[in-house]
């Protein structure tokens, strides 16, 4: 048994994952996603974006919306059949420069549902089912 999140057409939908990062990091991580359409359609697209969020930001007090500043994105078609996973869409993503006080870094997944970055024009929904998170780092920077 394994659980997926669905990610709609029509509505802005994210997930965070568990996936921390130290504040001194500088390198950049590779996000592979592995995803499944709900339905057999291979003219569709999809499109995913990562991005990290500051543990600061994730401890609003007044419930607003985290919000994202930069945005990286990439599209993937439908594969020709609902049971054939998308397993190829790598995202590359550059650590934040301005943590400060300790803070952590989080990964947030997103799907760009309403096509503002990259091509997402697949109608249904779409089944988020791995993240994969790779670091590479980058040159050790002063403390």
């Amino acid at each position: 048994m394994k659980g997926v999140l669905n990610f709609d057409a029509d509505e802005v939908q994210g997930a965070i994952l568990p996936f921390t990062l130290p504040r001194q990091f500088t390198g950049k991580l590779h996000v592979t996603i592995t995803w499944q359409a709900a339905s057999a359609s291979w003219i569709w697209s999809v499109g995913w974006c990562a991005d990290l969020v500051t543990g600061t930001d994730l401890k609003r007090a007044d419930g607003a919306p985290v919000t994202h500043t930069a945005r990286h994105c990439a599209s993937d078609q439908v594969k020709k059949s609902s049971e054939h996973l998308n397993t190829a869409l790598v995202i590359n993503v550059p650590a934040a420069t301005s943590v400060t006080n300790n803070d952590v870094l989080h990964v947030r997944i997103r799907r760009d549902a309403n096509s503002s970055v990259v091509l997402d024009d697949m109608p249904g929904d779409a089944h988020l089912i791995g993240v994969v998170i790779e670091t590479e780092e980058g040159a050790p920077r002063t403390l």
